[in-house]
């Protein structure tokens, strides 16, 4: 990996955007495993029969509060610092570490953890909607997010 990395870093312009992937792949297994599992957890919750949600209920919420939050906290926190010295993940322009990040970035948006702690994050998620690309996803889509709800 440390090869990799070393020829990654020396090979193209676009080099920090790869690093970036290759160093924070852990990170971002981890950003998609906690959404999987909030999501998971809400269609739980909206599908039980009406007798088991009082008992799931607080089962939930404290998996939540526990679990799912204080991780998409910290990975909030890390990519406010990260947004605070470039508009995007992989600097100045938009790169595939941004395309890579903007499913888990806008579930988050859409969920509400963009308080204003995290005005860079919101900043970078307005900044996605603006471009091109998403423009025509939308078009083609007919749906303004790409976010799976429970």
């Amino acid at each position: 990996m440390l090869y990799i990395r070393k020829w990654v870093l020396t090979t193209t312009a676009n080099s920090q955007c790869l690093f970036l992937l290759l160093l924070n792949n852990k990170r971002l297994r981890t950003v998609h495993a906690v959404l999987l599992i909030d999501l998971l957890l809400g269609m739980i919750e909206n599908k039980s029969p009406f007798f088991i949600k009082p008992l799931l209920k607080p089962i939930f919420k404290l998996t939540r509060a526990s679990f799912s939050e204080p991780r998409m906290k910290a990975i909030l926190k890390r990519a406010e610092s990260d947004l605070a010295t470039a508009p995007f993940f992989g600097g100045e322009n938009l790169t595939i570490a941004d395309i890579v990040l903007s499913y888990p970035m806008e579930s988050m948006h859409q969920k509400g953890l963009f308080d204003k702690k995290y005005p860079n994050c919101a900043a970078w998620v307005e900044r996605m909607h603006e471009s091109p690309g998403f423009k025509r996803a939308v078009e083609k889509d007919g749906k303004s997010s790409t976010v799976f709800t429970s």
